[in-house]
């Protein structure tokens, strides 16, 4: 478990609001973040998405990031679309 302080958001670990939060951020890793990138452009999904990991503290939102790196990395469904994004942002860049 990388929540090392022992609290999320101020709850103390063993109660049960602290492990309704711990699973809420591991939805957020393991299903949300993997699914957004696998669906076409939706700003609408994206923004609610940032409203959420917005109100994570940095440290949790930076450690999700780099799960879902590592994560396209071993997918590849998920590498086949960090490739493309990479691709069509270069695109947009260079018109």
């Amino acid at each position: 478990m990388w929540i090392t302080s022992g609290s999320i958001f101020g709850f103390q670990e063993g109660s049960h609001f602290f492990y309704f939060l711990y699973e809420c951020i591991q939805v957020l890793g393991r299903v949300l973040l993997p699914s957004v990138s696998l669906i076409t452009s939706s700003p609408a999904t994206d923004l609610e998405l940032w409203e959420l990991l917005r109100m994570l503290p940095s440290t949790t939102r930076y450690r999700l990031y780099a799960e879902q790196r590592e994560l396209s990395e071993r997918s590849p469904y998920l590498a086949a679309v960090s490739r493309m994004a990479v691709y069509e942002t270069r695109k947009v860049r260079d018109s």
